[in-house]
């Protein structure tokens, strides 16, 4: 259901009735995915998972408060959000360094994956935090954020449902499944924000 209405939410009109009601069911959709994630963490602990949890959780949270009705300011559990997965992010960072110098074995997959997803969380952050100063955001930002964060726990997302799939299918390179969505989306999401603030009014 989150990818079906994400994917589609893209698709239609923005700020149509469409858009706001595929949007609603999305984070809804998301909300029970994180939830039941953090759960299966626990039950079956997965350092890897978790932290893909918290990636996810992240951004979707703050996709919708960006449009959620706090139009004039960040709210302070954004500014806690910002903050707090910044340095998540940059411990992820932290631990990928020392697995690397101490020649820790992993899978290579794994490694590669970590690095991409953990390099995103520093980078989104980073802009998130430098956007705390310059409250209120202008709409064209605002919206912006909103489609940066949405299509980020759509990377997550997808991912996640790839992995799954073509864990079944052993003549495709798992490598496909870890980093292809954020490969694809990645560039587009960068080229729809310059889009939006070239034709901001």
């Amino acid at each position: 259901m989150a990818l079906f209405t994400g994917y589609s939410a893209l698709i239609v009109k923005r700020d149509s009735p469409r858009h706001k009601k595929l949007g609603r069911i999305y984070v809804y959709g998301m909300s029970a995915v994180t939830i039941t994630a953090y759960i299966m963490a626990i039950i079956k602990p997965n350092a890897f998972q978790f932290g893909i949890t918290v990636f996810t959780t992240y951004f979707i949270y703050t996709g919708w408060s960006s449009v959620g009705g706090r139009w004039k300011t960040y709210a302070k559990q954004d500014r806690c959000a910002a903050y707090g997965f910044f340095l998540a992010a940059a411990a992820c960072l932290g631990l990928l360094g020392y697995v690397k110098i101490n020649k820790i074995k992993f899978s290579g997959t794994f490694l590669t994956t970590a690095l991409i997803f953990s390099i995103i969380a520093t980078i989104i952050s980073l802009r998130d935090i430098w956007h705390l100063k310059d409250t209120p955001l202008s709409r064209t930002e605002r919206i912006i954020k909103h489609l940066i964060s949405m299509c980020a726990g759509l990377i997550a997302t997808t991912t996640a449902v790839m992995v799954t799939l073509i864990s079944n299918v052993p003549i495709i390179p798992p490598i496909f499944a870890w980093i292809g969505p954020s490969v694809v989306i990645s560039p587009l999401i960068f080229y729809w924000a310059r889009q939006m603030r070239t034709n901001a009014p």
